[in-house]
C-alpha cells in the first residue's frame, strides 16, 4: 500500500488511545468513589452506577475546569 492510502490510520490509533485512556481514567474514578460508599451502605452500589458517576461527578467537573482555563486572564495584563 502507498504512504497516502495508511495516512488515516494514524488518527483513528490515537483517537483510540485517546479514548481507551479516558475510559480508563473515569472507571478508576468511579471505583474511587464508589468505595467509601459501599463501605457505608452495602446497598449504595445498586443506586450509583458508571453512568451516573459520568453524568455527576465527571462532566461537571470537566465543565468547570475548561471554564477556570477559558476565563483565566493572563498574569500581565492589568485592569483599567
Amino acid at each position: 500500500m502507498e504512504l497516502i492510502q495508511k495516512i488515516w490510520f494514524i488518527p483513528l490509533v490515537i483517537g483510540g488511545i485517546i479514548l481507551i485512556s479516558v475510559i480508563l481514567y473515569t472507571y478508576s474514578d468511579y471505583r474511587k468513589h464508589r468505595k467509601p460508599l459501599v463501605q457505608a451502605d452495602p446497598y449504595a452500589s445498586h443506586t450509583y452506577t458508571y453512568g451516573h458517576h459520568i453524568s455527576s461527578v465527571t462532566i461537571p467537573l470537566m465543565r468547570y475546569r475548561l471554564h477556570i482555563s477559558i476565563n483565566s486572564k493572563p498574569s500581565g495584563f492589568k485592569k483599567f
